[in-house]
């Protein structure tokens, strides 16, 4: 599904890039709109009809793969390891691939949507030079070029772009610093407060009957990590530099007042150094409402 309405955009860009070769006249910027404000509706359709099943299908694969890695490390019975040797390289196989798969064709939606854009950007330009003949056509550019596509999400959670497919995966795909098994401990953590989706709570802050100043702890604590993942919690700094030392992994704040109202805040780009460089926080890329 993800292909073929892909696929509309790409047609729709090529038409466009045909169309406007020369000077673009209204009747046809005016099929141009009709066209594009069909395919509006069908990519909100899209991302209704989908992105609960995108989301799904990225937490199984990526649960999967994390299952199959904890028998890899875990498991020592040679017999039991030998007997699903080849199940775990084909369950090991069909999650990344499966993963990519989806996110690729997801985010061509997307890709193709800033391609569409930056053609009417230049027709825009193109009409300016003779705006006052070209004044309908110019109303029905700009009218085109203010219509806001929805992004392509796993249930609103992720953005399905080619940065999640490592960021899921490479936590534990790519681990060159960190200890594999702290990553495997950390597998029942990544089912947060209900949410379907794989991910890792680094920290926790709430009223859990803590005294005020439980988070106050010195440079080895926070190093190594304290407290449950279900209450007061803060992963340790060496496991996060672990988690986000390949440079593609994000981090999503949750917040909530006492008065009950939430906000988050995201940032698609989050990672911290090693010990020798102080952990230093890196972040950028926001987007939310806290």
């Amino acid at each position: 599904m993800y292909c073929n309405v892909s696929s509309l955009f790409g047609g729709m860009y090529e038409n466009m890039k045909n169309s406007f070769k020369l000077t673009p006249q209204y009747k046809q910027a005016f099929e141009i709109m009709q066209y594009y404000n069909h395919l509006y509706q069908i990519v909100h359709q899209t991302e209704r009809a989908l992105s609960l099943t995108a989301l799904l299908l990225l937490s199984s694969q990526c649960l999967s793969v994390y299952l199959v890695l904890v028998a890899f490390f875990k498991v020592e019975d040679e017999s039991f390891f030998g007997a699903l040797r080849w199940e775990s390289i084909l369950r090991l196989s069909m999650g990344p691939l499966s993963i990519t798969a989806v996110v690729l064709c997801a985010s061509r939606i997307s890709s193709n949507i800033r391609k569409i854009r930056t053609c009417l950007q230049m027709i825009h330009s193109s009409l300016l030079y003779n705006a006052d003949e070209n004044h309908k056509t110019l109303q029905l550019i700009a009218a085109m070029m203010n219509v806001e596509f929805p992004q392509m999400t796993a249930y609103g959670v992720l953005e399905l772009k080619p940065s999640l497919i490592l960021t899921s995966l490479g936590s534990v795909l790519t681990q060159k610093h960190g200890d594999i098994n702290s990553i495997l401990n950390s597998v029942p953590a990544a089912l947060i407060s209900g949410n379907i989706c794989l991910r890792n709570v680094i920290q926790r802050r709430g009223d859990f009957n803590r005294s005020e100043d439980y988070f106050f702890k010195d440079w080895a604590s926070y190093k190594k990590g304290f407290g449950d993942v279900d209450k007061d919690f803060w992963k340790g700094n060496d496991n996060i530099f672990a988690l986000t030392n390949q440079r593609l992994s994000s981090i999503r704040f949750d917040l909530q007042a006492t008065d009950g109202e939430r906000r988050y805040a995201h940032y698609d780009s989050f990672w911290i150094d090693d010990e020798n460089n102080n952990y230093t926080f890196h972040i950028k890329d926001y987007i939310g409402d806290a």
